[in-house]
């Protein structure tokens, strides 16, 4: 449990980000491409030759931590934060949810997809979340009194 700053209890609905397979390709990827730049002799004038190697690494960061959410849940709001970008902060009223779905695309993380009262949706890939997390999670919005897959 997780107390914030209006004295709401959350409850973390997270992986290991650690472990997960998102993060040590991202960490393997990271891995090569140091090698990579000790590995290349620079030659005279191309000093800067290994700052084209950011680039791929910061490519990968944001294509990674897209999917790299987790959730934070209490009686009356839904927090979706970011293992990678840990500025993301994104908060929703459980009364303005009308259900929530566990939505499987291919080569992209499981998503948590909420359906809005106002017709409008959104998906929020967590590749951090086991089994068991999204089965915690799904219980969790049914006793809230929130739709899950299985009641639509």
């Amino acid at each position: 449990m997780v107390n914030f700053k209006d004295n709401n209890e959350f409850e973390e609905f997270s992986g290991n980000a650690f472990f997960s397979g998102k993060n040590l390709t991202f960490v393997g990827f990271v891995i090569l491409m140091v090698c990579i730049a000790f590995a290349v002799k620079p030659e005279a004038g191309s000093e800067f030759n290994n700052l084209f190697l950011i680039a791929p690494v910061i490519g990968f960061f944001f294509l990674f931590g897209y999917q790299m959410n987790y959730f934070l849940v209490s009686g009356s709001k839904i927090i979706i934060k970011n293992h990678y970008w840990w500025w993301r902060n994104i908060e929703y009223d459980l009364k303005d949810i009308q259900g929530v779905y566990i939505e499987e695309r291919y080569k992209e993380s499981k998503s948590l997809h909420i359906n809005f009262k106002e017709s409008n949706s959104r998906s929020f890939p967590a590749g951090s979340l086991r089994f068991e997390n999204w089965q915690g999670l799904m219980q969790k919005f049914s006793s809230l009194g929130i739709a899950t897959e299985k009641e639509f």
